[in-house]
């Protein structure tokens, strides 16, 4: 008996993982246009461990763009026709040189200064 139910247990368990489809988790969505927002968000299947995202989301459009991948992001600001990301330590893992709605990405790895950008 006790089996039978472990055994529900793990099904159960598999399948309500699976049915999970949006391993999405959103930090912060800022809108920059009407139709575009700036979505910070993790992408995660197990742990919370995965890397930040930054993309562009054009509602308009239905695209989505990433500009910025990297760990320990701790805050995103804009600012007329720059993003700036204030981020730990420098730990990039990837960045866009140019994105097709033409903003600059400008990264403060101190982490330290989301009033410097006022």
């Amino acid at each position: 008996m006790k089996t039978r139910l472990l055994y529900f247990g793990i099904v159960l368990s598999v399948c309500a993982a699976s049915a999970c489809t949006n391993k999405k988790f959103v930090v912060k969505t800022i809108p920059v246009k009407p139709g575009l927002d700036l979505v910070w968000f993790h992408h995660s299947e197990i742990t919370s461990n995965g890397p930040d995202y930054v993309e562009f989301n054009d509602t308009k459009d239905g695209r989505e763009e990433v500009i910025f991948k990297a760990q320990l992001i701790c805050q995103i600001q804009v600012n007329s026709d720059s993003i700036f990301i204030l981020m730990q330590g420098n730990s990039i893992l990837d960045q866009a040189r140019d994105n097709t709605y033409h903003y600059k990405v400008i990264v403060d790895t101190t982490c330290k200064g989301p009033y410097l950008y006022k």
